[in-house]
């Protein structure tokens, strides 16, 4: 009797044994099948639902031993592409690193020559724009996770793979903006260049590959070349966070960091002498969109009874104007968005974005909580609502904005989202569709 209950016992035991040895083997075939392709596949099971998935936050990474010590789930950044290229499908390639070295080593050329000319004529590596001569955001990427990843040199690091650092992406490091700009100005310039650029940068590029950058301009990638224009087209799959308005993530357009605004600027809310305000220049936009925005915030105060004050200041003046006004207008400027929406939220005030075809907001879940935006045709309803508005709200609409503004809205907080966002840590950066034009005319 005892030895049938051991031998029943060791059968129970063998099946279990043999289920757990199946079940592992169909999870490593589903990977080799991957292996047999060149490639990991990395979508996620059938039960997750990957609606939103960059933005919720959600992160899911597998760990198969027979294939190197990540398995990186693509199905949040697909997800995101498919916004604008709805038949894209993306895999993650087995050999991201030597990719990657490759296509650093293709545009070598190219990396480094606007630092050059920059310091030859002017001691500065980056352009100057409005008396300030970067680093800019494209330069802060370069050097926040270009230099990351090549100094992992300590023991504990060494082995480290891209997919850590950059999630599911295969990152691209270029100072577009620095070139575009060395290419365009100054004697002897040689605007083929960037061009040039693009195309090789193009032509290398795998088509189910994932891949990321960082773009500065208002035209993304085009940079105002009208021959450009078809490039995000061509390469759909590179995921560009834009600060300027055009690509699939809307980032902070920064310039100088700006102090939170001082006693001296500072007034209290019920002191404010200024319902609205915009300090800035009048031109500078399509269609005369600033002046019409003017013209219109000074005849709706006429009709609320309450004032309002437009002008173009230097030094402090218009953070005296600012510190004096409920709201800041910051009305789109070349492209879809201007330097004055960050600079608001820096000084830890409440800004009014107002745009033409569509808004560039980064972090839209946390700006609707600390500012506005409205189109034209909108902004005498948006006004109307204001002067109604308690203060009290706008007390804790300004505590908001200063509990946000260094992790989101300086250069050192945008860096952090953006690599929360690669590697699908909930980061406020939102993926949306690529704009159907470059500048939004």
């Amino acid at each position: 009797m005892l030895a049938h209950a051991t031998c029943f016992r060791r059968s129970i035991f063998i099946i279990m044994i043999r289920m757990i040895r199946m079940i592992t083997i169909c999870s490593l075939l589903w990977c080799v099948v991957n292996l047999v392709n060149g490639e990991v596949s990395c979508e996620a099971p059938g039960t997750l639902d990957q609606t939103n998935l960059l933005q919720r936050g959600v992160h899911q990474v597998a760990v198969p031993a027979n294939v190197g010590k990540y398995m990186v789930n693509m199905g949040p950044v697909q997800h995101c592409l498919q916004l604008t290229t709805p038949n894209i499908t993306l895999k993650y390639p087995t050999d991201a690193e030597e990719h990657f070295e490759e296509l650093r080593n293709v545009l070598s050329p190219w990396f480094g020559l606007a630092a050059q000319r920059f310091m030859k004529e002017m001691q500065t590596p980056y352009h100057c724009w409005s008396h300030y001569c970067g680093p800019w955001i494209e330069n802060y990427w370069i050097e926040t996770f270009l230099s990351a990843w090549q100094n992992r040199s300590s023991e504990k690091d060494s082995q480290k793979r891209l997919a850590e650092m950059f999630g599911p992406f295969i990152p691209v490091f270029m100072p577009f903006n620095d070139l575009a700009n060395a290419s365009d100005e100054g004697p002897g310039h040689d605007g083929n260049k960037y061009e040039d650029m693009l195309e090789t940068l193009a032509k290398h590029l795998r088509p189910d590959v994932a891949y990321v950058t960082v773009v500065m301009h208002a035209g993304g990638l085009v940079a105002n070349r009208g021959r450009m224009n078809q490039i995000m087209k061509k390469i759909p799959n590179l995921l560009v966070f834009s600060a300027g308005g055009y690509g699939h993530v809307p980032i902070p357009l920064l310039k100088q960091p700006e102090d939170l605004l001082g006693e001296a600027f500072f007034k209290p809310m019920e002191k404010r002498e200024f319902l609205v305000s915009y300090m800035g220049r009048p031109d500078h936009t399509p269609y005369q969109m600033r002046m019409k925005m003017i013209e219109t915030m000074k005849k709706e105060a006429q009709t609320l009874g309450v004032k309002v004050y437009s002008g173009f200041g230097s030094g402090d003046d218009w953070k005296q104007v600012a510190g004096n006004s409920r709201f800041s207008l910051c009305p789109r400027g070349f492209g879809r968005t201007a330097y004055h929406l960050t600079e608001i939220l820096q000084l830890g005030l409440i800004p009014i974005h107002v745009y033409l075809d569509i808004p560039w907001i980064p972090y839209p879940g946390v700006y609707k909580k600390i500012g506005f935006s409205t189109d034209l045709d909108g902004l005498p309803k948006l006004m109307k609502e204001l002067k109604d508005m308690p203060l009290q709200e706008l007390e804790r609409m300004e505590k908001q904005i200063r509990s946000v503004r260094a992790s989101h809205f300086s250069y050192k907080g945008t860096m952090n989202q953006i690599s929360r966002f690669m590697k699908n840590e909930a980061s406020a950066l939102q993926c949306q569709k690529v704009p159907t034009s470059p500048l939004g005319r």
